[in-house]
């Protein structure tokens, strides 16, 4: 009986062992095709498996196909955002859009963009495989659609850039990405209410500029009478308007409620 014990416990290691492995290795392979639930600032993100810490040398920055951030109800919008570093080889990432700036409620549909190496994941978008750093940077494209809500809504994002050496360590550096503001405006809310005594010159040929602002906004968005945004880029003392036909125009700036009406000649 004594021999059967043995042989049944050498089984029983041997089962165990087996079991073990299959769980690091679906571990790595989940980790090698993205988590989801990592860009709250608030959240350890990374720093369980890699560096402890976020690195400045990594950074991330977003672009908008439409040059705006500035989208209508139901609308779809193609963004883009881009990880660098200077000296690591692959690249991963996690992208959400939430109700929030740390939060975890999602909002809108995120969809990846045809080779773009993403996968929906838990309602956000990650890596399908490690993405190669080519010339220091990797860029994920993929799609918003709007809710049908009005509101202020946070783009956010954590990449990773790692050494590839087949395994999770302190050498492998991430960081987050500054939340990006999405405004969802309905057409309507462009034309009320109006204002136009702070715009100078109006009618205006080349530029125009606020000279009573209290307070320096980051970007604005221009429409046009159909509510159509044609023209948006960060805020500049002057903002250039001699692009524009001869007509009657919106502006918007992103740290007021405020529409203001021109009139370009």
């Amino acid at each position: 009986m004594q021999k059967y014990f043995y042989k049944d416990k050498k089984i029983l290691t041997i089962i165990i062992t087996i079991l073990v492995i299959f769980s690091v290795i679906s571990i790595v392979y989940a980790k090698e095709n993205g988590i989801s639930g990592k860009t709250s600032t608030t959240s350890s993100s990374c720093g369980a498996c890699h560096s402890p810490s976020p690195s400045s040398s990594v950074t991330l920055s977003v672009t908008s196909a439409t040059n705006s951030f500035t989208v209508g109800p139901n609308s779809t919008t193609t963004f883009t955002i881009t990880i660098k570093n200077s000296t690591l080889v692959t690249s991963g990432i996690d992208i959400a859009v939430k109700t929030t700036e740390t939060g975890e409620t999602n909002i809108g549909i995120l969809t990846p963009a045809t080779g773009s190496n993403l996968k929906v994941l838990s309602n956000e978008l990650v890596h399908q495989s490690p993405i190669a750093l080519t010339n220091g940077q990797a860029s994920f494209t993929f799609t918003w659609t709007a809710p049908s809500t009005s509101g202020t809504y946070y783009l956010r994002a954590v990449g990773l850039a790692a050494n590839n050496n087949n395994r999770d360590d302190s050498g492998d550096l991430w960081n987050w990405m500054v939340p990006q503001v999405i405004t969802v405006q309905s057409e309507t809310s462009v034309f009320s209410p109006i204002s136009h005594s702070d715009v100078f010159p109006n009618p205006v040929f080349d530029y125009i500029q606020f000279p009573d602002l209290q307070q320096i906004p980051n970007y604005y968005s221009i429409f046009d009478q159909n509510g159509q945004i044609i023209q948006s880029n960060e805020f500049r003392e002057k903002i250039d308007v001699s692009k524009l036909s001869a007509g009657v125009y919106f502006i918007t700036l992103n740290n007021n409620n405020q529409i203001y009406k021109f009139v370009k000649m």
